[in-house]
């Protein structure tokens, strides 16, 4: 069995191992480790890779496979609505405890849907951040919405602050820990105590949220 799918060098001081919702292997390295340390690494955490990927696996059949048809079930901020079709609508989604749309092939579903979670995250998302800034006055010189479907936030040395659409599917909870955790950043661009403090500041309880989300991501990283 192929044990790790990427190797990423970067400007970075240790080695580490992520195994993605989707059970892919990627290994984080400094740029001039010697080959031999990264494999060596590897070996090391053979086993606990294959279990964290045959983990993996077995959370792929918790989340079904959209058809985008009617009565497919969708997240949003953590609870789960249905997709209902009604001709009386335009050629869009209308939420109301539940994703109305007109009836159209799952492709042209899949784009109208995707297209509401993008200007709702923008909206929401832009809104909590402003909210966040002014309450600790932090400073950031931007709030972009993307597509990635395997990390839920990055901070950039310029202040932007970046999140995928499909973070409004989490929990709001979830959604205010990830907006603090990429905010921190504007204060640390790392992961030391000071960063970890300050990310506690501003969420007390980050430590239950971010197991909630190691435990649970995979729910909301399809789509």
């Amino acid at each position: 069995m192929k044990t790790v799918d990427k190797i990423i060098r970067s400007r970075r001081r240790s080695i580490v191992i992520q195994v993605k919702d989707d059970g892919k292997v990627i290994v984080r390295a400094p740029l001039r480790i010697p080959d031999q340390a990264i494999q060596d690494t590897i070996d090391k955490y053979r086993n606990w890779i294959i279990a964290k990927r045959k983990l993996a696996e077995e959370r792929k059949k918790d989340v079904p496979a959209e058809t985008f048809n009617k009565g497919d079930l969708f997240y949003f901020l953590g609870e789960k609505y249905p997709l209902v079709f009604r001709e009386d609508l335009p050629a869009d989604i209308v939420f109301d405890k539940a994703f109305y749309t007109p009836p159209a092939p799952p492709a042209f579903v899949k784009k109208r849907l995707e297209a509401w979670f993008r200007k709702t995250a923008r909206k929401l998302i832009t809104a909590k951040v402003n909210a966040l800034a002014a309450a600790f006055e932090l400073k950031h010189s931007a709030v972009k919405i993307n597509s990635a479907n395997q990390r839920w936030g990055s901070c950039t040395c310029k202040g932007a602050l970046n999140f995928p659409w499909r973070l409004i599917m989490c929990p709001e909870p979830i959604l205010d820990y990830i907006i603090a955790h990429e905010m921190a950043h504007l204060k640390q661009m790392n992961h030391s105590a000071r960063f970890w403090h300050t990310v506690g500041i501003m969420c007390p309880d980050y430590v239950q949220r971010k197991k909630w989300l190691a435990d649970n991501s995979h729910l909301f990283s399809h789509f």
